[in-house]
């Protein structure tokens, strides 16, 4: 049903925990990222069941029903087995459906062209169609965190996608894009200019190394994040613009082969970028979040005053 909470979750996703009748917070402490300032579920709704390997941990930020200490596998498997017992049916097969149902809504409210550079849902699309269901994915905060949060499909069960703790430590998905592939796992980058700025000499490791890394980099000239942030609750953006830097060229000056995407019709060449031999970098140029503001549903409401496009459902 995709994420639930205050970034990346929907109309969709949250109105099924919100109406559930029982919910299941499995190995989260529930802060108030994953629950939308501690609404979703809402407090005084359905049955809740915290299960966790620390004790610590049980009821820390919730208001929880009832207590299963233990490893999360091993506790939902038995679970499951008395399921079966009480003759307990599945309804995957809807819920699935519905979420196919919805994410076809949303591709098909993007329109052609973005709006200053690529539409970054149309980058999600491009994604879907050129990566196989084996690759890991590690994003920064940002562009490339909340609209693969929100949109992006998973395929295969696993740890597929590396996000930092609730989408907020800029830097964190070069080196950690860096370790997965060192691990074996074919790996694609998701970071900014923003992010970039705090690691971009790990470009030096990646060519000494040859490590057979993508990297797709989102510019918009800021630190969009923290601009739409401010737009919302103040009306303005809080920071400057970035001076003009062209990190197709940092990267090549590195070793890397680079390419540069400035409108929906240049992410033809996402599959060909994907499939390069060796360490490679794609420049995607954005509009700032501030201007397009991503899927955070406090959002909504301030896109709208300010004339905004808001890119959530």
């Amino acid at each position: 049903m995709g994420v639930v909470g205050s970034r990346g979750g929907t109309s969709f996703s949250n109105s099924i925990v919100q109406e559930a009748d029982l919910v299941l917070l499995v190995g989260t402490n529930a802060d108030s990222v994953d629950t939308w300032d501690w609404r979703v579920p809402p407090l005084h709704g359905p049955l809740i069941i915290h299960i966790d390997i620390s004790e610590a941990n049980l009821g820390n930020m919730y208001r929880t029903d009832l207590f299963l200490m233990g490893d999360a596998k091993l506790t939902l498997r038995r679970m499951i087995e008395l399921a079966r017992e009480r003759g307990v049916s599945r309804r995957g097969k809807p819920i699935i459906q519905e979420r196919l149902n919805y994410l076809s809504k949303a591709y098909s409210l993007i329109g052609e062209e973005g709006e200053g550079g690529v539409n970054p849902l149309q980058l999600i699309k491009a994604l879907e169609d050129a990566l196989s269901d084996d690759w890991v994915i590690a994003a920064d905060p940002g562009v490339g965190a909340i609209y693969t949060s929100t949109y992006m499909r998973v395929r295969r069960p696993g740890r597929r996608f590396l996000y930092n703790y609730s989408i907020g430590a800029l830097g964190f998905a070069l080196p950690a894009g860096i370790g997965a592939r060192l691990g074996g796992s074919r790996v694609l980058v998701l970071t900014s200019d923003g992010s970039f700025g705090f690691n971009a000499g790990e470009l030096e490791t990646i060519r000494r190394l040859n490590i057979d890394l993508k990297i797709i980099l989102f510019n918009n000239s800021s630190f969009g994040w923290i601009n739409a942030a401010s737009a919302a609750k103040y009306g303005k953006p809080l920071t400057e613009e970035f001076a003009d830097v062209r990190y197709a060229d940092v990267a090549r000056s590195y070793g890397l082969e680079a390419m540069v995407a400035e409108r929906n019709s240049d992410l033809s060449q996402v599959r060909s970028f994907i499939s390069m031999s060796g360490p490679a970098l794609m420049e995607v140029k954005t509009a700032p979040e501030n201007e397009v503001f991503p899927p955070v549903p406090d959002w909504r409401e301030p896109a709208t005053r300010l004339g905004k496009r808001y890119m959530g459902n």
